[in-house]
């Protein structure tokens, strides 16, 4: 429908919530946004670029629909989970506008879900699955899964620890009952390392 400018890179991630589009890159930006809300009339409008403290370097952006918040993880070195409400579900901010509600920088996270329980022992809790590690992943990798629900209080909830043969932990996913989830390395195949089980 269109072309528009943005940071040179190999790496691009895209989510979309409600009618807008958020996109990053590992070429900085912060989030790229885009209205959807005339697509169907072939119209997209950019609405610019966001700016907020520390790296604008961006691997993947998560969206919790059911929170209202967008994460961005990634993109450089001890990048971890960092969250922005959008002003969906009575979080501040808006579409145009997010808010930057937390970072938690400590730990590099490659890849994360994050999804809001409604049952269970975490009713109402927004947990993220985080596929991290340190120095840009590749020390003690593992899935660690935290609390975000009080952005202010985000915590540490349990983490898997290091596996065997792990070169280090990439992505996973939920199964759709949220009992079980998923989870690959990478860079663990050829003549020195095991394969994935």
């Amino acid at each position: 429908l269109d072309t528009f400018s943005s940071p040179e890179s190999l790496w691009r991630d895209v989510k979309v919530m409600g009618d807008h589009a958020y996109v990053v890159s590992e070429g900085g930006g912060h989030i790229q946004i885009f209205d959807l809300g005339d697509v169907d009339n072939g119209n997209v409008v950019s609405r610019g670029f966001t700016s907020f403290g520390g790296s604008s370097a961006t691997h993947n952006i998560i969206a919790n629909e059911d929170s209202g918040y967008l994460y961005r993880v990634g993109g450089g070195s001890d990048l971890g989970l960092r969250a922005y409400s959008v002003g969906a579900n009575g979080t501040p901010g808006s579409a145009t506008q997010p808010i930057q509600a937390s970072v938690q920088s400590n730990l590099y996270v490659h890849d994360a879900q994050v999804v809001t329980y409604d049952s269970g022992p975490y009713a109402g809790r927004e947990i993220a699955f985080c596929f991290s590690g340190f120095g840009n992943g590749g020390t003690s990798t593992t899935l660690r899964i935290f609390d975000v629900t009080d952005k202010s209080n985000v915590f540490l909830v349990g983490s898997l620890g290091s596996y065997p043969g792990r070169a280090y932990c990439h992505q996973g996913w939920l199964s759709e009952d949220k009992k079980y989830i998923y989870m690959n390395d990478e860079l663990d195949e050829g003549s020195t390392r095991s394969t994935t089980t």
